[in-house]
């Protein structure tokens, strides 16, 4: 498994607008699984989430890791490609406009991910709640100050994937997410 693969493609990017997509791929981060075992526990019908995983390994997304005869069915085992799946910037500023549903799949592929870091954070608190660190702010930056937060982000995340590859250590969840607030005025709380 990579550590990073970039959507580079306009009809990658077309092929993971779907939000069944994108809980496929959530689905598949942490092992490889069946397309039974992912209908099952997303609560879909397996041929529907077999046509999602053909089209995601038609665009290079998801692979068959390994397949396993069971009773005379050979089963394959569908994992995505990368631990990280990100968009090239230039991809988004050159195709904005070719894909009107584009803000949806972000949005539901950033839904997807608080609904794992919920499930993971359950567990977490359970066994270890003195380990835990949060952090919430919601605060005002010029484009200049977003722009130094955000490289300051990106080297948290170069410096988390060096460690991603350690074998020694306790397994840890980090999430970070920013975006801006839409009709907010100076004064408006409620926003915040």
């Amino acid at each position: 498994m990579q550590d990073v693969y970039f959507i580079r493609k306009l009809e990658q990017l077309k092929v993971l607008c779907d939000p069944i997509r994108v809980r496929i791929l959530w689905d598949t981060l942490d092992r490889a699984q069946t397309g039974t075992m992912i209908a099952a526990h997303l609560g879909l019908s397996p041929s529907k989430v077999h046509y999602h995983l053909k089209e995601l390994e038609r665009i290079g997304i998801v692979t068959i890791e390994r397949s396993e005869e069971k009773n005379g069915i050979v089963q394959k085992f569908y994992r995505i490609i990368a631990k990280n799946i990100r968009l090239d910037e230039t991809v988004l500023q050159k195709y904005r406009g070719e894909i009107p549903d584009i803000a949806h799949s972000l949005r539901e592929n950033l839904i997807a991910s608080l609904t794992k870091s919920r499930t993971l954070v359950d567990k977490a608190l359970l066994s270890q709640p003195e380990v835990m660190t949060q952090c919430f702010i919601v605060t005002r930056l010029t484009p200049e100050q977003y722009q130094q937060v955000k490289g300051a982000l990106d080297e948290l995340k170069r410096l988390l994937g060096h460690y991603q590859e350690q074998t020694d250590g306790q397994p840890y969840h980090v999430h970070f997410v920013s975006f801006p607030l839409v009709n907010s005025t100076p004064g408006d709380r409620e926003a915040e």
